[in-house]
């Protein structure tokens, strides 16, 4: 099977996925621009063992350039909600949304829990909970692979939530937190260019490592819990502070304004500063 989209809209008001009784089929998802909304509505029961999306076995493929792709009811279980592990694939652009607000179609005005399974980079990644006239969270959890991303991690307001499930997840692009970013006990690398951390909401992190090209600029203080290891680049600071629990291992660089900015050395234990 194969779907190929380049523009405008389209709605799925069930699921994409294989024959319920089978473990076999194969998809070709291609998506250059226009915008998918997957509803996955009327489940039965025998649906709950299927994703929402899902691409897998061999001879599919996964390709996104742009557009976006919107999951909006969750409540998946054995394979999630999107379920990405495709024989072949290439992700340079485009954004995967969890949503019961999409951009257009009806809403769903309920608290929505979903789940992920990639093993292929993705470009950009969006949750957002609904804030009018109800509010309704929506929380997405990682299932079994680590999430790398070439794009963003947006978490768009304060009713979105991200659960690493203790799954490492690495950044290209930047880290915008407007909601919960649930570390857990995972290793968190931004490995892109020039790179922000944005938004009103604390961003701390488990184990942080900063191999960003060039700079990595956060802008509000926050807390590594274990270890802060800086492989490359610049760690910009400014007047935020970190409080670090373990060790430094400093391979770059960090700067800050010499004042209320820096970093402090706050653990329980003896710590180590190397690099």
């Amino acid at each position: 099977s194969q779907i190929e989209i380049q523009s405008g809209n389209l709605y799925v008001n069930g699921q994409i996925r294989r024959p319920l009784a089978s473990t076999n089929g194969i998809l070709n998802y291609s998506q250059s621009g226009g915008s998918v909304f997957i509803y996955g509505n009327n489940p039965q029961a025998a649906n709950l063992i299927k994703a929402k999306l899902e691409v897998l076995n061999d001879g599919s493929s996964f390709n996104m350039s742009g557009g976006t792709l919107t999951i909006v009811r969750g409540g998946g279980t054995t394979f999630g909600d999107l379920y990405l592990r495709p024989s072949s694939s290439s992700v340079t652009g485009g954004t995967i949304i969890f949503t019961q607000v999409p951009s257009s179609g009806p809403l769903v005005d309920a608290v929505q829990s979903y789940s992920l399974d990639a093993n292929i980079p993705l470009n950009n990644l969006t949750i957002t909970g609904k804030t009018a006239p109800t509010t309704q969270t929506s929380t997405l959890t990682l299932m079994v692979s680590p999430l790398s991303l070439n794009g963003s991690l947006n978490l768009s307001n304060s009713y979105s939530i991200l659960n690493s499930n203790n799954l490492n997840i690495s950044l290209k692009g930047d880290l915008n937190n407007y909601g919960t970013y649930n570390y857990n006990t995972n290793t968190t690398t931004f490995n892109g260019g020039v790179q922000l951390i944005t938004g009103s909401s604390i961003s701390s992190f488990y184990d942080l490592n900063v191999a960003s090209l060039t700079s990595l600029t956060v802008n509000n203080s926050f807390t590594v819990n274990r270890n802060l290891t800086i492989n490359n680049g610049n760690l910009v600071l400014g007047a935020s502070r970190v409080s670090l629990l373990g060790n430094l291992i400093n391979n770059g660089s960090y700067t800050d304004d010499n004042n209320t900015g820096g970093i402090t050395l706050a653990g329980a234990a003896q710590q180590q500063v190397s690099g």
